[in-house]
């Protein structure tokens, strides 16, 4: 059949358009591919650019790609810091940053691993632990995009929980309901029990959802699922903490049940990590090893398939997904588009700590994004050389560089954010 004139023009436009199409496709992957700053988050000072120590970063990412940052600094003494990216720049909120920061106490002496999370509306939401005159308290505020507010005094006083004088703080944790209402949490107390406590914001007032004798839960963290569930994970050890298992629970409406088999209970594990993907299975990522023997840490992974925990490709089981010549650990993970696991997480070897993230393709894991699972890393670009004679850290020599401490969040689409701390430079750097 011989198509008109017009018909083969149409047809033309159709195949030009189609293949633009392709190049666009192909342009995005490809930008996919590449880690990259933003806002200067990969260079200089990174995004936290402070004079102190900042340590023990968090980040969160919003809907729309919004993206914020909490970190512990040392510039005005023990503070917790904060900054978002705006219109390219990181920029405080309301002092956030600098100063006293987002706690605002000036004789703080506690500021354990502070969580942010941003709601479904783009408000940033940061809980974190402070010890103003003596006293461990949990706080919680939510930026209105003017200030911060509190919610029922839970950002000043008491906050939402004094501990006793002898406690001590394991971990914070925070994320949102259904309803944008937050969900706060934290490990604390002394051996020989380690609580945790969660507490949910109806609109009026707090609730409290306490995990009694919890014996030494440390580190907890916190992932909501597209559905709606809550899933926490945290390690529980024994006494002198040379074993310990990951445990998980899942938030049935009323209390919280652990699922079946906790995660390699025959080793110390530590610094569990979890993402939900879209078919609502939990992806949990850890560090296991043997106190005992030096180099024996690896990152663990598996996953919950509503009966029981896999590996991905044997990622529970030996050497995991790190490399077995070295310590590895500090995990984060996250969630691709395609429900792809990938995760972050330290890897040291000779000559330095440097930031390693991988993915799993189906069959293996890889890396993802050109040179993330090979040294330097997501660090290239950034590198430093520093000296263990005039950085406090630095107690085995030269490095030329020095991360640890990660932290990773996505949003709907699919966009990863990775932040870190480059400790050879004492500043908090960012990858997306």
């Amino acid at each position: 059949m011989k198509l008109s004139q017009r018909e083969d023009v149409m047809c033309w436009r159709v195949l030009v358009i189609a293949h633009l199409v392709l190049l666009l496709a192909t342009a995005a992957v490809c930008r996919a591919d590449q880690w990259e700053g933003i806002g200067g988050s990969a260079e200089g000072g990174g995004i936290s650019d402070t004079a102190g120590s900042s340590t023990f970063p968090a980040v969160a990412m919003g809907p729309d790609g919004d993206v914020a940052v909490a970190w512990e600094d040392t510039t005005a003494g023990l503070n917790v810091y904060l900054k978002q990216l705006q219109e390219g720049a990181w920029l405080e909120l309301a002092g956030s940053g600098s100063g006293t920061g987002l706690d605002g106490y000036t004789n703080s002496s506690v500021h354990t691993s502070p969580s942010v999370v941003l709601d479904s509306q783009g408000r940033v939401l940061a809980a974190y632990a402070a010890r103003p005159g003596g006293v461990i308290h949990l706080y919680f505020k939510r930026w209105n995009g003017h200030s911060w507010d509190e919610l029922a005094g839970s950002g000043s006083g008491t906050g939402l929980r004094e501990l006793p004088g002898t406690d001590s703080v394991l971990g914070t944790f925070v994320t949102f309901d259904g309803d944008d209402r937050p969900v706060v949490g934290m490990s604390s107390g002394n051996h020989p029990a380690d609580d945790l406590e969660v507490f949910s914001w109806n609109g009026v007032s707090w609730d409290t959802h306490p995990f009694v004798g919890q014996l030494y839960s440390y580190f907890p963290a916190i992932a909501r699922s597209p559905t709606g569930d809550f899933w926490l994970v945290c390690d529980n050890g024994d006494e002198n903490g040379s074993t310990s298992s990951i445990h998980v629970y899942k938030y049935n409406g009323t209390s919280w049940e652990p699922l079946i088999g906790n995660l390699s209970a025959d080793q110390n594990n530590r610094r569990a990590a979890v993402a939900v993907d879209s078919l609502g299975r939990p992806v949990v990522a850890w560090m296991s090893g043997n106190l005992a023997t030096a180099g024996s840490y690896r990152v663990m992974v598996a996953r919950w398939d509503g009966v029981s925990w896999s590996g991905l490709a044997g990622s529970d089981t030996g050497d995991g997904i790190s490399d077995p010549s070295d310590d590895a650990g500090s995990p984060a993970v996250a969630i691709a588009e395609g429900d792809v696991p990938i995760v972050a997480y330290i890897q040291e070897s000779s000559t330095s700590n440097w930031l390693c993230v991988k993915g799993f393709n189906g069959t293996g894991w890889t890396e993802f994004g050109d040179g993330s699972a090979t040294e330097p890393g997501l660090g290239d670009g950034c590198a430093d050389v520093v000296s263990y004679l005039t950085h406090p850290t630095m107690a085995d020599g030269w490095r030329p560089y020095y991360d640890r401490k990660v932290s990773m969040a996505t949003n709907s689409q699919g966009t990863l954010f990775c932040a870190w701390e480059r400790a050879s430079l004492d500043n908090i750097f960012g990858k997306v």
